[in-house]
């Protein structure tokens, strides 16, 4: 029987929170383990996108190994390469058609070098990546 007044978590072989609630009856723990944890010991900011950890009798920020790491800065840089192109669309349209201001045709230049700077950043060892920025071209 759970008490009422703690956060339920349910986490993996790993330690990995993946699902969390007051009330014991919304969740679903299968294949996980699940623990309580008192009100005043749970992080404002925990959250399921696997950055938080149930390690013995705490929730903690979770440490992840050199290959997780890259992977998630590559995982990174590919979102921002996508932000960059949805962006460069309609500029690209804009220019191609005769029909772009100067700024457009500014920020499309910015956007495909930042985009090109991303494709060419070494991911490999993440304490080392230095990301490129995005100049604004106002």
């Amino acid at each position: 029987r759970f008490s009422d007044d703690t956060l339920k978590v349910c986490y993996d072989s790993e330690g990995v929170i993946r699902s969390f609630g007051f009330d014991a009856s919304r969740l679903y723990p299968g294949g996980y383990s699940v623990a309580e944890v008192e009100k005043n010991a749970v992080p404002e900011d925990i959250s399921i996108d696997g950055s938080w950890m149930f390690e013995g009798s705490a929730i903690v920020p979770r440490t992840y190994t050199q290959a997780e790491r890259v992977e998630l800065a590559d995982k990174k840089r590919l979102s921002l390469i996508a932000d960059a192109v949805a962006e460069m669309s309609p500029l690209s349209d804009a220019v191609e058609l005769g029909r772009a201001t100067a700024e457009q045709s500014a920020r499309l230049t910015a956007l495909k070098n930042y985009r090109l700077d991303l494709i060419e950043l070494d991911v490999s060892d993440p304490d080392k990546i230095a990301w490129p920025e995005l100049h604004d071209v106002a």
